[in-house]
């Protein structure tokens, strides 16, 4: 019980970022859990970090954001990202708008099969006639 142990904690985000409910952007996390170390009776099942500061698209919280309980030393680089506000992703309706001119040579091409069937409907009919 003297001795330190070192362990990976899960880190738990608290609030919500100001960027996310005004629909800025979204909060990616990209770092789950840090290395700690402590007392095996200082062990905590996890760490928050509050996200609420964030406001903008770009602005993260790094390991060294985390407020630690006395007597736990974090282990993972400070200057790791946890956490950043990527930007939405709106691009895609843009792109998706080149999709309907791809479309007009499938449409040139069905009324040509169509045609041949027409073709083919009158052959067919001629025999039917006699």
């Amino acid at each position: 019980m003297k001795e330190k142990v070192k362990t990976m904690v899960p880190v738990t985000l608290i609030g919500e970022a100001k960027a996310v409910t005004e629909k800025l952007g979204m909060l990616l996390q990209t770092l789950s859990e840090v290395e700690i170390e402590a007392l095996p009776d200082k062990l905590p099942d996890h760490l928050e970090l509050n996200v609420e500061s964030l406001a903008e698209v770009g602005q993260g919280l790094t390991v060294a954001d985390i407020k630690v309980p006395e007597g736990v030393a974090i282990l993972t680089d400070g200057e790791q990202q946890i956490v950043n506000v990527g930007a939405l992703i709106v691009e895609e309706k843009v792109e998706e708008a080149p999709a309907p001119e791809e479309a007009a040579p499938a449409e040139e091409q069905a009324p040509a099969e169509g045609t041949a069937k027409t073709e083919e409907k009158p052959a067919e009919t001629k025999p039917q006639g006699k």
